[in-house]
């Protein structure tokens, strides 16, 4: 057999299976605001009318789906593409730690501009008072790539 009739196959093979390309200057976090989050924040107007609890979770992703009380990162997206199967790593770092926590949630990252809060909920965040030391978010593509990432101020040493 003769490589040169193998060519076809292997190009075929190769872009069916590496998937959409999205770089990363086609994704932007414009906005992450870290803040708590009582639990009455999330009650929808159906809600005061006798509706039930959303429990899609449309609006958040949260580490106790049962819980919406917690520390949220408030982060809005911006991509030129859809891309399923990405996730958000949030490393934090908190008070009486000596190494990082790490959370992972989904997400099918789409084009425009979404709004998505990002929660520590139930056992994950217990007290309202406290605040994160320092933290580093990141959107990862499907195959773990880092496509774009923000961190808080103590996050990262400064540099001489």
């Amino acid at each position: 057999m003769r490589i040169s009739s193998l060519l076809p196959t292997l190009a075929f093979a190769l872009i069916a299976t590496s998937g959409p390309a999205v770089r990363a200057q086609d994704v932007k976090l414009q906005r992450v605001w870290p803040s708590y989050r009582d639990a009455a924040s999330f009650t929808r107007l159906s809600e005061y009318f006798g509706g039930s609890p959303d429990t899609t979770n449309r609006d958040a992703l949260r580490t106790d789906p049962s819980a919406r009380a917690g520390f949220y990162w408030l982060i809005r997206t911006i991509s030129a593409t859809d891309l399923a199967g990405c996730s958000f790593k949030l490393e934090l770092q908190r008070d009486g730690q000596t190494e990082p926590t790490v959370h992972t949630f989904p997400y099918a990252l789409t084009a425009g501009s979404h709004a998505v809060n990002l929660g520590l909920t139930g056992a994950d965040w217990p007290d309202s008072a406290e605040r994160p030391l320092a933290w580093q978010l990141s959107l990862l593509a499907p195959n773990g790539t880092p496509l774009v990432s923000e961190h808080s101020f103590l996050w990262q040493q400064p540099t001489d």
